[in-house]
């Protein structure tokens, strides 16, 4: 008998027409997003206690018809005491043109799974770059940050 419950139960189960899989819906650019976001830590230098937390994502990369004439940044951030526009910033050593906070529910926050009202959000352009490979250096004095990397590339 348990052995016949045993072979309905694995056939039913055998049959199912939706899979793990089947439940993501990751679109696209999403997928591109997840794929190329960079995280780095703040570290304060003198007591070596984290600060904060930075995700970075090089918008040109997913959207590669809006962004021709700039280098496109969607950045959050969490850093205590401070925002970003106390930092300094730069992509291969050219400082930004324009940084630009922006409101929690935006255009590219479905891009990053980080909803909370802890974080900032900005939009951070820069000049076109004609390097394929990308330095976003994001520094402030007597605190420790590690430069994130970027590759350009074109999808069609």
């Amino acid at each position: 008998m348990r052995y016949i419950f045993i072979i309905i139960v694995l056939f039913f189960l055998g049959c199912s027409y939706k899979t793990a899989y089947s439940v993501f819906d990751i679109k696209k650019e999403k997928e591109i997003a997840l794929n190329d976001i960079v995280t780095i830590k703040v570290i304060d230098a003198s007591t070596k206690k984290n600060e904060g937390i930075i995700y970075a994502i090089y918008l040109n990369n997913i959207y590669p018809k809006k962004f021709k004439k700039t280098d496109r940044f969607y950045i959050t951030v969490y850093l205590k005491n401070t925002n970003l526009k106390d930092y300094n910033i730069t992509l291969n050593k050219q400082k930004p043109y324009s940084i630009t906070e922006v409101r929690e529910k935006n255009r590219f926050a479905k891009l990053i799974d980080i909803d909370s009202k802890w974080y900032k959000y900005y939009i951070v352009d820069f000049y076109t770059q004609k390097e394929k490979k990308l330095t976003l250096k994001i520094e402030k004095e007597g605190f420790l940050t590690t430069p994130m990397s970027f590759v350009k590339y074109q999808l069609n």
